[in-house]
């Protein structure tokens, strides 16, 4: 029978960004939510950078938050949704 415990640990981060018009959008940061969307003509997003020392991209100022269980990340995940701009046009209906 083989032993259900493990010594293995991992540590759950997430975030959640929307690119909309070409702008990075932080969805779990309030705010940044407030000039969120298609009629805020004063935010201009988030701004990509490179990260030399990881040697990857990133989102300058994003949250990251930790999870310590799945519904914690669901939260977040919920959160996220709800903040999500969405608008249609001639090509998509929910864009």
């Amino acid at each position: 029978q083989q032993s259900l415990q493990s010594d293995k640990s991992f540590t759950l981060r997430l975030s959640f960004l929307q690119i909309y018009n070409e702008k990075i959008f932080d969805l779990l940061n309030p705010v940044h939510l407030t000039n969120h969307g298609a009629s805020s003509g004063g935010n201009h997003g988030l701004r990509l950078r490179w990260n030399s020392r990881e040697a990857a991209v990133s989102v300058e100022n994003l949250f990251v938050f930790e999870c310590r269980t799945p519904s914690e990340a669901l939260n977040y995940y919920k959160a996220g949704v709800k903040n999500r701009t969405v608008a249609s046009h001639q090509m998509n209906q929910a864009s």
